[in-house]
């Protein structure tokens, strides 16, 4: 997915430009970026599903200004978007791709 352009594209315009990759099932002992997962979703007693942001939020702790890029499952995805409602957060813009 293009990992080693966006590396140069973030060394190059540092200050406008940051890129988290995280893998959050699998990655290899040379991996030294992000592992695991950034939201965390738990069922509420009414069964309305919260979803905690933190983990996401401190990486990238200025989402309202941001423009946000997401690929992963489509439940990801969704849980994305949810948490960010539900934080009251919008960034700039967001683009998801599920699979």
């Amino acid at each position: 997915m293009l990992h080693e352009e966006l590396l140069a594209i973030e060394k190059q315009y540092p200050q406008h430009f940051r890129y988290h990759p995280v893998l959050t099932r699998s990655w290899t002992e040379a991996w030294s970026y992000g592992k695991g997962r950034l939201l965390r979703a738990e069922q509420g007693a009414s069964g309305q599903e919260h979803i905690d942001i933190t983990p996401l939020q401190s990486i990238a702790p200025d989402l309202a200004k941001s423009h946000l890029r997401v690929c992963g499952s489509l439940a990801a995805c969704r849980q994305m978007t949810l948490g960010l409602q539900q934080h009251g957060i919008v960034p700039i813009s967001m683009r998801s791709e599920a699979w």
